[in-house]
């Protein structure tokens, strides 16, 4: 299931903190802005970021490639 994304300003985050908490928690992934900025991203716990995602790729293809190797 792929998160929803809104958007949202500091200080409409802060006068519905609790409502933006329950989406969260529902999946979406909220992200706070200033002065039409992004500054913050309020995501459900457990969520990898594509950092992480990115990473792991990486290591699967150098695993891939190694083992591909030893098969030759």
């Amino acid at each position: 299931m792929k998160p929803i994304h809104a958007t949202t300003t500091v200080s409409d985050a802060q006068a519905r903190f609790g409502n933006l908490l329950r989406r969260v928690a529902r999946g979406e992934e909220i992200v706070v802005t200033r002065r039409g900025q992004p500054v913050a991203r309020l995501v459900p716990i457990g969520q990898p970021d594509l950092a992480q995602v990115q990473g792991a790729v990486a290591g699967l293809r150098v695993a891939a490639d190694v083992n591909s190797g030893l098969g030759g």
